[in-house]
């Protein structure tokens, strides 16, 4: 079985706005850096709690991501100090 997990926007209004329509807009604008950073900490604990899998698309900056990736990891099972 396969799963996939899309964030949305949602305005403040309740509307829903579909990742087909913003997220190219984040990618034109440079707020597709952001956007992951900020959930894909949440996709690696989604990830370690249902062993779900995540699909990465390459992208140019893919060595800072890389980077941030092992960062997320580490701290997921990094031994509390």
């Amino acid at each position: 079985m396969r799963r996939a997990s899309l964030i949305c926007w949602i305005q403040p209004d309740g509307a829903i706005i579909s990742p087909n329509h913003f997220i190219p807009l984040a990618e034109k604008t440079g707020f597709i850096t952001g956007i992951t950073k900020a959930m894909l900490p949440k996709a690696v604990n989604k990830l370690a709690t249902d062993r779900i899998g995540i699909l990465l698309l390459p992208r140019p900056e893919a060595r800072q991501f890389i980077f941030h990736l092992a960062g997320v990891l580490y701290d997921l099972i990094a031994p509390p100090v």
